[in-house]
């Protein structure tokens, strides 16, 4: 009677325990509605932080005819791609020429243009200000052909 009880307990555990992989794999498609953009990732609008070098260009229209008035404002560029850029300081701050001293740490690309181009209304006509991350970096580890550290260009 036992061996019988001992039998049937192992019988039904073996038939409870049976479940089909493809129900379980496939129970996360249940409650999705729009699959269209599942390869895409939202852009995320990154904050400037402590040690980022930052690439900043304004322009203007010439008042009159004094052509290259927004020069004092920008950096040369270098000979190695373009590399000059405002390095942001262990106090969030960057040194900005004919301006002075910007925070910038915790400000998005387009707050500090707008910082900038208000602080430049008086001094250009109708300025515009393009900033952009000079050492954007990824990190890819884990199982890849080549992991490292890549510098993007082209910030996406």
């Amino acid at each position: 009677m036992r061996i019988f009880s001992l039998l049937f307990f192992a019988a039904a555990l073996f038939f409870i325990s049976c479940n089909p992989q493809k129900s379980v794999t496939n129970n996360y498609l249940l409650n999705v509605s729009d699959t269209t953009a599942k390869d895409s990732l939202p852009r995320q609008n990154l904050v400037i932080q402590k040690g980022d070098l930052l690439s900043i260009r304004v322009y203007s229209t010439a008042i009159g005819s004094q052509p290259g008035v927004d020069a004092p404002y920008n950096l040369p560029e270098s000979g190695i791609a373009g590399t000059a850029g405002f390095i942001v300081d262990d106090n969030g701050n960057i040194e900005y020429p004919q301006i002075g001293l910007i925070h910038a740490e915790g400000l998005t690309r387009d707050q500090l243009a707008e910082v900038i181009k208000t602080k430049l209304q008086g001094q250009l006509n109708q300025p515009s200000v393009i900033v952009r991350y000079l050492n954007y970096r990824i990190t890819i580890l884990g199982e890849v052909g080549n992991p490292s550290t890549f510098t993007i260009p082209t910030e996406r």
